[in-house]
């Protein structure tokens, strides 16, 4: 039988916005810079684009790590809770 493989959606971040794009060409036509020039600034080949500078994140590891932050704030506010409720 064979493994079903996927491919890993990934998404294109830009570190001065913090806006999230669905493509190295979607975020061309947003931000007005060259998709060639943002695909060799993510490789490393350039500082930045336009004042700009990009990252491919993982979907996957961003949910995972938006999970791991809803958990640690779940228990900050559930030891807050307790201590107003022991202040009473």
């Amino acid at each position: 039988m064979k493994k079903r493989s996927y491919k890993v959606q990934t998404k294109i971040w830009c570190n001065e916005t913090g806006v999230i794009y669905n493509s190295v060409k979607e975020a061309s036509e947003k931000t007005g810079v060259n998709a060639s020039a943002i695909s060799q600034q993510m490789k490393g080949n350039r500082n930045n684009v336009g004042g700009l500078t990009f990252k491919k994140i993982n979907v996957e590891e961003m949910l995972n790590e938006i999970q791991k932050y809803k958990d640690i704030i779940a228990d900050i506010v559930t030891v807050e809770f307790n201590k107003r409720g022991e202040n009473r």
